[in-house]
């Protein structure tokens, strides 16, 4: 007779997509959208800088899930809510986006995205490359 080991301890931090069904050991953002469409539209609006309302229009054209831009904001911000402590953990540093007009146009800015380290602006209408920031901040 052959006795085979069963290994179950992973199953008890993983957790399985509301939706899609995707199955994963990190926490998950929660209210009605699966987990591929929330990293997509993430992806969309924080990576390729699509508006939110065409990103929602994108989920509910292309993926057939009823979406708003409030919806595509209020993920957006539960991400940043989970991924925002482990960040906080490699990075001894403070991120803030400012989304006051007053504020952005006491920097200067007259053009977004733009990008200040501590306090200097540095980047004023596009979007800074990894490498770009990396050089500011060595």
């Amino acid at each position: 007779m052959e006795i085979r080991p069963v290994v179950t301890e992973y199953q008890q931090h993983r957790q399985i997509g509301e939706h899609c069904g995707t199955s994963t050991c990190g926490q998950t953002v929660r209210g009605g959208t699966g987990l591929v469409l929330t990293a997509m539209l993430v992806l969309l609006t924080s990576c390729y800088r699509v508006s939110r309302k065409k990103a929602a229009d994108f989920a509910e054209q292309v993926c057939a899930v009823p979406c708003s831009a409030a919806h595509v904001s209020d993920l957006e911000g539960r991400t940043q809510s989970l991924i925002h402590p482990a960040y906080q953990e490699l990075v001894d540093a403070t991120i803030e986006k400012v989304t006051d007009i007053m504020e952005i146009t006491g920097f200067g800015v007259m053009a977004t995205p733009a990008l200040a380290i501590d306090g200097e602006v540095k980047f004023v209408g596009k979007v800074a490359t990894v490498d770009e920031i990396a050089a500011l901040l060595e």
